[in-house]
């Protein structure tokens, strides 16, 4: 077993390359409502790809509550596959540096979105109000403060500061968190922003597979006199006691 993870696997990077261009050009030009009938199978392929294994996925969940925002602990530029791989076609919060991205900017256009600026001091209220208010489809958002990318916290087993965002609406929230068993799936540099993401990309290609579980926590609901400040700290608190015991 670990001649095949650690040393063919990484080998296969031809095929893993060739599978993962396939898979994009497909997301691109196939009719909606094909893509949609593998939409799960092709975000699991692709985390294949980029050697990540969704081993174990815990659901907490027990009052199924139809939560319209998602929140995620967020470490790779693979958290968005790991997402959709869970939850099916989902608009997202993005910064507004990847809307060159071709696959991303047709992600957006085919199934919402909405882009902040990359310093993260451009709000969306209004935006994010009127999704909700208009679409049946979730909106994920990774709620933590990259104002300064520098302090930006890229550690598995820690949350950084939370920011207002997903939590003004006091809707109910759908956390999720990841446990990446190979800290060196983590991003190292999130400096560079867009430039980061080949490099990164092509590292994951020539890793060995690695596997992630992922833990559905149960949907939180805010009290009515609860202010928008202890609801994003609740939820955050709740996160962190799961993300601590890893």
């Amino acid at each position: 077993m670990y001649l095949i993870n650690n040393v063919i696997f990484p080998l296969l990077f031809p095929i893993r390359l060739f599978i993962l261009i396939v898979v994009a050009l497909f997301s691109l030009f196939a009719p909606k409502f094909i893509f949609e009938y593998f939409f799960n199978k092709a975000n699991l392929i692709v985390l294949l790809c980029l050697g990540i294994y969704p081993k174990n996925i815990i659901d907490n969940r027990y009052n199924n509550i139809d939560t319209k925002i998602i929140v995620f602990q967020h470490r790779t530029y693979a958290d968005c596959f790991i997402i959709n791989y869970i939850f099916g076609p989902v608009g997202y919060v993005f910064r507004n540096i990847f809307k060159n991205n071709i696959i991303i900017r047709h992600y957006i256009e085919r199934y919402g979105g909405i882009d902040v600026s990359s310093n993260g001091n451009e709000g969306k209220t209004k935006e994010i109000l009127k999704y909700i208010d208009n679409n049946n489809r979730k909106l994920a958002i990774a709620p933590e403060d990259i104002t300064n990318i520098n302090t930006r916290v890229i550690k598995n087993n820690e949350l950084g500061i939370f920011k207002s965002g997903a939590f003004i609406f006091k809707q109910p929230i759908q956390p999720v968190t990841i446990n990446f068993h190979d800290k060196n799936v983590i991003w190292k540099n999130l400096e560079n922003g867009f430039e980061a993401m080949i490099p990164w990309f092509f590292k994951q290609l020539i890793a060995p597979l690695t596997y992630i579980e992922i833990c559905l926590l149960e949907e939180c609901v805010c009290d009515e006199n609860m202010s928008v400040i202890q609801y994003k700290d609740d939820v955050r608190n709740y996160m962190l006691e799961i993300i601590e015991n890893y």
